[in-house]
């Protein structure tokens, strides 16, 4: 590791096997700052006191690691340039997902979270975000009035795509949505200016997911598809409620369609 660490390495890939406790990454890594590419899976990231990142790293995957308490917060904003994102399943000991990623275009976030915070994150247009575990959304994480339950919008000014797994619908904050929506003398609904497709998994026919669909279409000018891959054992009958109020609702895109998907037409990006 002090080799490549001193040779310029740009690109590196780390993967520790067998069971038992993580891998342990050799201080030289954090001395790498050649790094434009880095995959780590199945060991601690535990960067040392004086650790200034990594400034030329545009592209990040981690899979089955642990990260600092603070890593997407604190850690993540030494990677100015990182422009891509993947936390695979089996990533832990952080809490919040706090992020501040000025460089970020893509998001692809599949495992386990409590909170999810866009602090900074001006052109990040691609986010997929599947908790495979159960999502721990209390209410005691949303602030009461209603422009804070917005900000999960707004913070993301540059969205294209969104790919949501069931378990993140927010029953909380879309209800609002959907009141701030209904309003006529409310003037500051957030809109998804650049919105072009936005996929729903796992669905289960839930009004949570018609109210979200609904904001969507009301506040989406550019969108171009609403994909909804349904569980295996969803009832017909509840397809057919699902598809008949969706076509009620006002769409501001004249392009935008509506399609049920199977698990080997969707994308697992």
């Amino acid at each position: 590791m002090l080799y490549l660490s001193s040779k310029g390495v740009q690109e590196l890939t780390l993967l520790f096997s067998g069971t038992g406790r993580c891998g342990r990454l050799h201080s030289a890594l954090f001395s790498a700052i050649h790094l434009k590419r880095l995959t780590l899976q199945r060991c601690r990231f535990t960067p040392p006191s004086g650790f200034e990142g990594f400034p030329k790293l545009t592209h990040l995957q981690l899979a089955n690691l642990w990260l600092p308490l603070n890593f997407f917060e604190h850690v993540l904003p030494k990677f100015p340039l990182l422009e891509e994102l993947r936390v695979l399943p089996g990533c832990y000991g952080y809490k919040e997902l706090a992020f501040v990623a000025p460089s970020l275009k893509v998001l692809s976030f599949h495992s386990t979270l409590w909170k999810l915070c866009f602090k900074h994150t001006p052109v990040l247009s691609v986010v997929s975000v599947l908790d495979p575990g159960l999502c721990n959304y209390a209410e005691d994480n949303f602030a009461d009035d209603v422009p804070d339950m917005v900000r999960l919008f707004e913070s993301l000014p540059a969205l294209q795509h969104l790919n949501l797994g069931v378990e993140l619908l927010l029953v909380r904050v879309i209800a609002n949505l959907v009141e701030l929506l209904e309003a006529e003398d409310h003037p500051g609904v957030c809109r998804l200016q650049h919105l072009k497709e936005f996929n729903i998994r796992d669905s289960r026919g839930t009004q949570v997911e018609l109210d979200l669909v609904r904001f969507v279409l009301a506040t989406a000018p550019l969108l171009h598809r609403i994909s909804v891959l349904p569980l295996k054992e969803l009832s017909s009958k509840k397809v057919v409620r699902f598809l008949k109020e969706v076509t009620l609702y006002k769409r501001i895109s004249k392009e935008a369609e509506l399609k049920y998907l199977w698990d080997d037409e969707v994308d697992n990006s």
